[in-house]
């Protein structure tokens, strides 16, 4: 179970960076672009990303204090 809970942190990880990386490039690109259809999808793929890093900060949670890690 532990190796399970390494690779869901590395996951986060990856993850808490990429979201990261296109908060800013969103807050970067104009208010047009971010207005655009285009920016609509990157929003939507940002808010996406976001969920799934409280989805595995959900499940770490659970499983460390199911295996009292």
């Amino acid at each position: 179970m532990k190796a399970i809970i390494k690779k869901l942190e590395k996951l986060q990880e990856s993850l808490e960076t990429k979201f990261e990386y296109m908060e800013d490039t969103f807050e970067d690109r104009s208010d047009t672009w971010q207005d655009s259809e285009r920016g609509q999808d990157f929003s939507d793929k940002m808010m996406a990303t976001e969920e799934a890093l409280r989805d595995i900060e959900m499940v770490l949670e659970s499983l460390q204090g199911a295996f009292e890690l």
